[in-house]
């Protein structure tokens, strides 16, 4: 429960404190930020690679969500894990962290208690 809770405040700290909107883009509860490139993987097991910028988190079925930039028409769908948190929401909220090393997470918090995750990586492998 303290993980979930720690998880939503550590992401207006990492990710949305550093990003100005300078470039006249907003944020909406359901933006996150990356500040960096983040490698996920795909539904079907292949990796999807997210350049930095605003993304909007939406569900797009089960265990997916659909993260698409608001820079332009990237839309990434990657895999995700039903989560739960306890907190009382109005509306999806999306939130993002970086773990300690390469592990980046990125989730959207539904108002009924649950959520989605997708775990990434800031290890992006060239190929």
């Amino acid at each position: 429960m303290w993980r979930s809770f720690i998880f939503t405040l550590s992401a207006f700290y990492f990710v949305l404190a550093p990003w100005s909107p300078a470039s006249g883009e907003s944020l909406n509860a359901r933006t996150v930020v990356l500040n960096r490139t983040i490698a996920f993987t795909a539904p079907d097991g292949t990796p999807v690679v997210a350049a930095h910028g605003p993304y909007r988190l939406d569900p797009a079925g089960a265990n997916q969500l659909r993260m698409t930039s608001t820079r332009g028409p990237e839309s990434l769908l990657v895999q995700a894990k039903t989560i739960s948190h306890p907190m009382k929401l109005a509306e999806p909220i999306a939130v993002a962290s970086q773990d300690v090393g390469t592990t980046f997470r990125v989730a959207l918090l539904l108002p009924d208690g649950r959520g989605l995750e997708a775990v990434g990586t800031t290890e992006v492998v060239q190929r």
